[in-house]
């Protein structure tokens, strides 16, 4: 009983978000033969996005026992104490560390980077406005640019645009839930959240997803702006808006007084039609990228 509570101190569901590493492998034509990079990147990056969440949670243990959701997590429940936690996170960051080196210098790089940020994140960015946002961003834009890396490759600047942006307009609808829960009664906050409004992060949100999908257009537009090998990746752009207006859909969507938007994993698992929407943009742009 006790290792199912610690696989669930781990947030299995969240490990999820650590196949943007996979991501490379749809913009680099003749990446089949390294194919094990990538699942050996995915798996470096389970254990150490593992090791987050138990910090985390080990540290906002007392904040979480107040959250109507995240007073269910075992740390919080008191099924996982502390120092079980902690070890549990020194084993993992050493594996992660150890896959990582078995793959290149340059993706162990990202992977110690990962690491500090997000423990920096766990301690003090947590509670620093838009540094907190940016934090989480950089989570996401780590773990696309660590794939790239496992395949001995390098990231175009509007990959590193795309991915930037677009992992920012993630954590504002995050914080954006989160916000929602403020006119909710008996809730601890974050005090953070005390220095954010609705309207500001909403203007954040349409500065980024402006800027993420122009960039993404130009990449689209093939090797005339230095892009993707084929100009013909343009046609998936209709497919990517259609991604971001169903995304925006459903987190503006209000579940029991909140935003939906708090988990993008559980949009992930819940709702069908972004399922669709990026299978069909993963398959789009790996046959262009392989075949046009």
């Amino acid at each position: 009983m006790k290792v199912i509570w610690l696989l669930k101190a781990c947030r299995p569901k969240q490990w999820v978000k650590n196949l943007l590493c996979f991501s490379a492998i749809v913009i680099t034509p003749n990446t089949s033969n390294l194919i094990f990079n990538i699942s050996l990147a995915t798996l470096s990056f389970i254990f150490a996005s593992s090791t987050i969440y138990l910090i985390n949670d080990s540290v906002d243990i007392d904040y979480d026992k107040n959250h109507p959701k995240k007073r269910n997590r075992p740390i919080a429940l008191g099924k996982v104490k502390i120092w079980e936690a902690i070890f549990l996170a020194i084993l993992f960051t050493l594996l992660s560390i150890y896959i990582a080196s078995l793959i290149n210098f340059k993706f162990l790089s990202i992977i110690v980077l990962y690491l500090f940020a997000q423990l920096f994140y766990c301690f003090i960015g947590k509670n620093l406005v838009l540094v907190d946002i940016y934090l989480i961003s950089l989570g996401f834009v780590l773990r696309a640019l660590g794939g790239v890396f496992a395949l001995n490759s390098m990231p175009s600047y509007w990959f590193l645009i795309t991915s930037g942006t677009m992992a920012l307009f993630l954590a504002i609808q995050k914080r954006k839930s989160e916000l929602s829960r403020v006119a909710l009664k008996n809730n601890q906050i974050r005090k953070v959240l005390k220095k954010y409004t609705i309207n500001f992060l909403e203007k954040m949100e349409l500065i980024t997803l402006s800027t993420g999908f122009i960039s993404y257009l130009l990449w689209a537009s093939g090797p005339i702006f230095k892009g993707a090998e084929s100009s013909l990746m343009l046609l998936t752009c209709p497919v990517l808006l259609m991604g971001i207006f169903r995304y925006e859909f459903i987190s503006t969507i209000k579940k029991d007084g909140v935003l939906n938007g708090e988990s993008p994993t559980q949009i992930l698992f819940s709702d069908t039609p972004i399922q669709l929407i990026l299978i069909s943009l993963f398959i789009a742009c790996w046959a262009i990228t392989n075949y046009a």
